[in-house]
């Protein structure tokens, strides 16, 4: 790395905790529950499709269409992934499906540590390297504790969250309040996060992006190549 390098800032779901069951396993769950019978790779594809609209609809809100209320985002995230299985745009075939999905129990996820997670952390943390490390992540106020019971927030220099601050990624304002917190230019920052948004995020704060391309993806067309990526957490041990 030709930049000199002050301080690493991490994402979390996805990066450095990962949700059990992921979300496409709770959707596969919830379509078997509802007689929607359907194989963990139907259920992968669908989840990604409608992860995918979900990208798309927050780019453009970015360049000035109007916010989404929540519960119309979960609406046409689920319509999307259930248009995929049922291969129909029947809107009352598929919102009674969406409605029963929505009328069952609650699925609970945890989170697991990423494999090699408090290796990375405590190698970053080590002289000569040294970085200060912080976190930005769209999360509520759990946050602090869920580090705390995972035995990592004793690593972190400065934790910013969007229930905290009020701004949540992609506005690059949430980036320049971690920047500011542990006091380093832009410049002397890198970001590394797994979700596409993060790669959008960084950019327009002027920070460097280590993407995680966890599901070995292609970016679409409308999101700028990440500064660097790789496959799982271990390997930015090859660029920090």
């Amino acid at each position: 790395m030709k930049k000199t390098i002050n301080a690493v800032i991490f994402d979390i779901e996805g990066t450095l905790l990962i949700k059990d069951p992921s979300d496409y396993k709770v959707f596969h769950q919830q379509c078997n529950n509802v007689e929607l019978n359907i194989s963990d790779e139907i259920a992968f594809k669908a989840w990604h499709r409608a992860e995918l609209w979900a990208i798309n609809r927050i780019l453009k809100e970015i360049k000035g269409a109007p916010r989404m209320h929540d519960e119309d985002f979960d609406k046409n995230l689920y319509l999307t992934a259930l248009k995929y299985i049922l291969k129909t745009n029947n809107d009352n075939d598929l919102k009674n499906f969406y409605f029963s999905i929505k009328s069952l129990p609650k699925i609970n996820q945890n989170f697991v540590p990423e494999a090699d997670v408090y290796a990375v952390l405590s190698n970053l943390k080590q002289k000569p390297k040294a970085y200060k490390l912080g976190i930005v992540s769209n999360f509520d106020n759990s946050l602090p504790n869920i580090l705390k019971e995972y035995n990592i927030f004793q690593y972190f220099d400065n934790i910013v969250y969007s229930a905290l601050v009020g701004v949540e990624k992609p506005n690059p304002e949430i980036l320049n309040i971690s920047c500011r917190n542990l006091m380093v230019n832009p410049s002397q920052a890198i970001y590394i996060g797994d979700h596409p948004l993060d790669i959008v995020c960084a950019k327009n704060a002027g920070i460097s992006i280590i993407w995680i391309n966890h599901k070995i993806d292609r970016l679409m067309n409308s999101i700028a190549q990440p500064d660097y990526e790789v496959n799982n957490l271990a390997e930015i041990s090859e660029i920090l």
